[in-house]
């Protein structure tokens, strides 16, 4: 629409800011999906370590290892929430970058056609066709950078647990057990 209605300096525009938010998305989130995963780890590893002293409360009373378990939960729970700072900073990043490349790509636009409609060769109208394609553009890209960034979560997700029937049991039977 942008070469058939105005020129292809429009199109470019509008391309280049497709191209650089795609590859950003793309880049971003595979970059971040080892935050998911630490984050992941060290959620379930706070949950294990919490269940397991729950579960073994008389032995750890028995043998007074109330402030162990209490000092080695307290770090885990700080290395857990360190993960998730460094989760939630990575998806700060990722939404960040992708709303400069938007705000930049539709401001180069903006300036294009006021430029076109101070030189006489476009009218408000048209600027204002400009800004809504460019807005039609963006927001379905928006919607599927986000399902990209879901699919990889959960994706991490799915990983974490597969990785649990990897588990090799720490005891084990002996071969003759009845």
């Amino acid at each position: 629409i942008f070469i058939w209605q105005f020129a292809a300096g429009f199109a470019s525009i509008t391309l280049g800011g497709i191209v650089a938010y795609v590859a950003f998305s793309v880049s971003v989130t595979n970059w971040r999906t080892e935050f998911v995963r630490t984050a992941n780890l060290k959620d379930s590893q706070a949950n294990t370590k919490a269940v397991d002293s729950l579960l073994n409360f008389e032995t750890v009373k028995y043998f007074t290892n109330e402030e162990f378990e209490a000092r080695r939960y307290g770090d885990s729970l700080t290395e857990r929430e360190q993960a998730k700072i460094k989760n939630t900073l990575s998806l700060a990043s990722l939404n960040a970058g992708q709303s400069l490349i938007i705000a930049v790509t539709l401001t180069l636009m903006m300036i294009r056609a006021a430029q076109q409609v101070a030189d006489g060769a476009m009218t408000l109208g048209d600027l204002a066709m400009v800004n809504a394609l460019m807005i039609q553009v963006f927001i379905p890209l928006n919607v599927l950078g986000f399902v990209y960034r879901e699919i990889k979560r959960a994706l991490a997700d799915v990983e974490a647990m597969f990785d649990i029937l990897k588990v090799q049991p720490a005891i084990h039977d002996a071969a003759d057990a009845v």
